[in-house]
């Protein structure tokens, strides 16, 4: 059937009886009402999705990602969240970062330039494991230790103290 002019129809129409029967569309394709589709969709070519702000895509089914994803405006994520499958996976954050919960580290941290830990006197560090600072530290506020301290590891090394020093027991002195 050849029709060379428009074709209207009214009332439910089927094209096609069988799942091998195609339906080749060369022309641009206005649907004005919702379309259902009840198979697999597969689509080549860019897609544009809405025409402003205000639309909505919602997926209600486990979503597969195969090439990179670039979002233009903010990402919001409920519930738990994986990012990475593998270990050699990176992770780069080019912005600053607000973590508002725990943060729970399981491998090694690094941080490669000045890093503040809190923000108020009553915050505190807890650190349970042996601690190497391989660089002078300073220290603004009373430092208290509990069992025994070590201060240098070798005789060449100095230990000023320009305060009035309290001893509350007694002091061994070995050496010349």
């Amino acid at each position: 059937v050849n029709i060379a002019k428009d074709l209207v129809v009214s009332t439910n129409t089927t094209l096609g009886d069988a799942a091998a029967d195609t339906l080749t569309v060369n022309a641009t394709a206005d649907f004005n009402a919702p379309v259902n589709i009840d198979g697999a969709v597969t689509h080549t070519g860019n897609t544009t999705l809405g025409d402003n702000a205000a639309d909505t895509l919602t997926i209600n089914a486990t979503t597969s990602l195969n090439a990179a994803l670039t979002l233009g405006d903010n990402l919001t994520v409920d519930g738990n969240t994986i990012l990475g499958d593998n270990a050699v996976d990176t992770l780069t954050v080019g912005a600053t970062s607000d973590f508002n919960a725990n943060v729970n580290v399981d491998g090694a941290l690094t941080t490669t330039a000045n890093t503040t830990l809190g923000n108020a006197a009553a915050d505190s560090l807890v650190v349970n494991a042996t601690s190497d600072f391989n660089a002078p530290v300073n220290i603004d506020g009373a430092l208290t230790t509990t069992n025994n301290t070590t201060l240098g590891d070798a005789a060449g090394d100095a230990l000023t103290v320009n305060a009035t020093s309290d001893f509350n027991a007694p002091v061994n002195i070995d050496g010349a």
